[in-house]
């Protein structure tokens, strides 16, 4: 797998539509590929929230980094 980091780096948020439960996080890569790895986190509370088969994801704001 290719991991492309971006000049950018944005704050997200993942909800679970069963739970209401949410995950905040933030990457320098996309958030297709950040959520890719949460599936393999062992110990986050936003693989529990992946699993659960039901959930949004939104991009709360990006920031350059320099």
């Amino acid at each position: 797998m290719i991991i492309y980091i971006l000049d950018m780096a944005i704050t997200y948020c993942i909800v679970c539509n069963i739970t209401g439960e949410k995950y905040y996080g933030s990457t320098r890569t996309s958030l297709r590929q950040r959520i890719s790895h949460h599936k393999c986190d062992l110990d986050c509370s936003s693989k529990q929230i992946i699993e659960r088969g039901d959930y949004d994801s939104y991009i709360l704001g990006e920031y350059e980094t320099k």
